[in-house]
This record gives C-alpha cells, structure tokens and sequence, in this order.
C-alpha cells in the first residue's frame, strides 16, 4: 500500500513539473500554442505525420532485429504493434522509456521460454538508439565547425558528448570483443557485485552478440536513418512557423541532443522537459531567442500521440485477447 502511495505521489509530482513548466512557457511567450495552427495545412500536416511514423516504423524495424538474433521470431505488423503501444505509454508514464516496460512486458509474455533474451533485446535497442543519437550530434558537429565556436555552452556540450561517446564506445567493445572483456576481467567482478549473478547473466545475454556482429550494423543504420527523418519533421516544422533561413546543420545538431533530455523519466513523454530543452538549445545554437524549438517538438510529441492512440487501440485489443486466452 506504502509503495503505491509513493508512486501516486511521484507520478502527480512528474505531471505536475510538466504542466508548470508548459504553463511558464505559454504565459512567458516562449512558446505561443497557436502556432500550431500553421501546421494543420495539408502541405504540412501529413507529411509532418509521415516523418514521425516513418522515425516509428525505423524504431520498430530495429527492435525487430535484435529480436529475430535472439531467435524470437515476431512479424513486422507484431513489431510495430507493440511499437505503438509502447508509444502510447510514453505518454502514460513518466519519460520516453515508459513504453519499454510495456513493451518488455508482453515480449517476455510472448515468450516465457527467453524471458532474459526478451528483456535484453529491449535495452539494447534503448542503448543503440541512444548511442547512435550521440554519435549523430557528434559527427554534425565535426563536420561544421562554426556551429560551436560561437558558444562556450556548445563547445561544452561537444565536450560532454564526446566524453559520453568515448565512454560507450569502450563499453561496446567490452561487450563486442572477447580480448577486450578479458582484459577488463568483466566475469571475475561481476559475481561480486550486488545482484552479481543477475548481472552476470545479463552481461552474458549482451556479450552473445558478439556472435553476431552485423545485427549491430544493420541496427546501428536504422537508428541514424530514424534520426535523419526526425530531423526532417523539424526542418518541416520550421518552415511552417516562418524559419526557413535556419541551417540545417542546427537542426541535425540540436535534435539528437534534445531527444536525449527528453527521453530522462521526468515527465511523461517528455513533454514539458522537452520544450525547456529544446528552447534552450535552438536558441544557443542560433543566437537569438526564438520560439522555435519549443513549438516544434511540441508538434513532433503531438504526432506520437496521435500514433500513440492508435496503439492505445491495439492495447484494448491486445487486453481482450489475453483475456480470453486465459
């Protein structure tokens, strides 16, 4: 009862931060709802829900990947079912990962048999997607320059980045490299750990992937490919509210790192959290305060709800069926 409590508590706190934080942007003028009205042209509004059904159907296609090399078969249709309904919890729990819980759920209910494999192809689809969203901002900030020069906030968050990417690089390769792993003596330590025979398992489920490197590659691809397209509902976004002078540099440089805020268990789905982000980089990165990055992921978290409520459809659905199986 104690812990249910808690978890009311923490929940009202999260919705609350979001609802504040939306609030003081709204009454503060950085962020103007009506803006959004410019999206709902037809020129915009479907290609708009185009790109962020496509960045889904890309995050599903990954998820399945790393499925079928565990050996869970499961079917495209399946994939993105699931996919959608974990969309739809991202909304109804607190930050971008909510719907993975879900989704981990039903996989391991799906197959009781690789319980461990099940929940391990749902990290690591989390951690190649994050992985990837680092190395995206990274490699647009190599190739302009200029982009971070004139900021010691940015130059500070490629600093940050690149660290982070270092980090995980090596971990990848503790994880991809027999020699590497032995090295650090992973197996020795572990057990020692609290939790050491969980963990041990775990890392045993991650480091069979060694075995099959190109699942990697091939899930390392759709991520950028989900990101690009991401990029391009932004891009789109910003025409429609009057920015079309913007480089694309910045927006291939901010969304990446503003997925990354927006993804913290914060608040549901991000929102809120993401909008604060969002206005604080696209305005260091452009150099002027506009009210861009806020009105634009509020469209980009207002198309995954619209996907998010067709998932919310399959979950009644999917919520009959285990019935009456049962």
């Amino acid at each position: 009862m104690r812990h249910k409590v808690t978890n009311f508590i923490t929940q009202v706190l999260k919705l609350s931060l979001a609802a504040g934080i939306i609030i003081w942007l709204v009454k503060s003028g950085k962020l103007e709802l009506k803006d959004l009205t410019a999206m709902l042209e037809w020129y915009y509004l479907i290609p708009l829900l185009a790109f962020a059904g496509i960045n889904l159907a890309f995050g599903s296609e990954r998820w399945r990947a790393l499925l079928i090399s565990k050996g869970l078969l499961i079917t495209r249709f399946a994939a993105m079912r699931l996919t959608l309904i974990g969309t739809f919890f991202n909304f109804a729990m607190p930050g971008g990962v909510g719907g993975d819980v879900v989704k981990g759920f039903y996989i391991t209910k799906q197959n009781p048999h690789a319980r461990m494999s099940s929940i391990v192809t749902v990290a690591m689809d989390r951690l190649i997607g994050l992985y990837c969203m680092i190395a995206f901002a990274l490699i647009v900030m190599i190739a302009s320059p200029g982009l971070v020069n004139h900021s010691a906030e940015l130059k500070t968050i490629q600093s940050a980045l690149a660290l982070i990417f270092a980090i995980y690089s090596l971990a990848w390769a503790v994880v991809f490299s027999k020699r590497v792993s032995d090295f650090f003596k992973a197996e020795v330590w572990l057990p020692k750990l609290p939790m050491g025979k969980k963990l041990s398992h775990l890392y045993t489920d991650f480091t069979a992937y060694r075995h099959n490197k190109s699942v990697f590659f091939k899930t390392a691809t759709l991520s950028f490919s989900a990101q690009f397209v991401s990029v391009l509902f932004f891009v789109l976004a910003g025409h429609s509210l009057g920015f079309a002078d913007v480089p694309l540099s910045i927006y291939f440089f901010v969304a990446p790192i503003g997925f990354m805020v927006t993804a913290i268990p914060i608040s549901p789905a991000g929102v809120g959290v993401g909008q604060a982000a969002f206005y604080y980089l696209f305005n260091t990165a452009l150099g002027y305060e506009s009210q861009l990055g806020p009105t634009a992921i509020t469209a980009f978290q207002l198309a995954n709800l619209f996907y998010g409520l067709i998932g919310a459809l399959f979950y009644l659905s999917l919520q009959r069926k285990l019935k009456q199986n049962s």
